[in-house]
């Protein structure tokens, strides 16, 4: 379960319209204090305007470095419902850690699927699909070796210096790849540098991550987040 008094705290900003985006903190028209979605969890967050102030208590690594991305990176259009849907999810929250590393990685594999769809490059596509395969794999809960998380890795790194395609997407098949111990922002990185993918399709790139990704934290918790 996550801290519920950091839930609560989050629900007052979002009731109160006091959410923002794009800054970690500030102050509204009222003169009430305002903050984004990881510093209305977490205050040391916006204090040090920092993810790593995210205790895991309140959220697993993983999210709480993908959070500040979720909250920034889509449409404003999409923006409020997407901050429903975030807050209705970390109400639910019954995942253990199993279950949310399985999603770790399910939202790893959506987002170098993104990356992929901007480019017909075959060493690009088969970079992508080595990455792909991995974290379908690890979200199944099957056998992967460090191995063959560094031959990912490296086929990564071969895309990049190719200059086959932009040194941003190609990150985030490294991103990806990257196993979760080695760097829980890992994600994030993914996540931002596949909507840099193509630059004219960014928007719409974000809001299809962001919307898979929410779905991919609704369909893991399922209907036993209503308990």
């Amino acid at each position: 379960m996550i801290d519920q008094q950091a839930i609560d705290r989050l629900e007052i900003y979002h009731q109160q319209g006091r959410l923002i985006r794009h800054a970690w903190t500030g102050t509204d028209a009222q003169g009430r204090e305002t903050a984004c979605l990881l510093a209305a969890l977490v205050p040391e967050c916006g204090v040090m305007e920092s993810a790593d102030s995210c205790p895991a208590s309140v959220l697993p690594p993983w999210l709480a470095n993908l959070t500040p991305w979720l909250d920034d990176a889509g449409t404003a259009a999409a923006w409020p419902g997407f901050v429903a849907r975030y807050v209705a999810v970390l109400r639910s929250w019954n995942l253990d850690a199993a279950q949310s590393q399985r999603c770790d990685y399910l939202c790893r594999a959506l987002i170098v699927r993104e990356a992929r769809s901007h480019t017909l490059d075959p060493q690009c596509t088969t970079a992508c699909d080595t990455v792909i395969a991995l974290c379908d794999r690890a979200a199944a809960g099957s056998s992967h070796t460090a191995e063959e998380w560094a031959a990912a890795r490296d086929a990564a790194t071969t895309t990049i210096l190719s200059a086959r395609w932009s040194g941003a997407a190609a990150a985030a098949i490294a991103a990806g790849a990257s196993a979760a111990r080695e760097a829980a922002a890992m994600a994030a990185g993914a996540a931002a540098t596949a909507a840099e993918a193509t630059a004219d399709h960014a928007p719409a790139a974000c809001d299809r991550m962001i919307d898979g990704i929410l779905t991919v934290l609704e369909t893991e918790i399922g209907p036993r987040g209503s308990k």
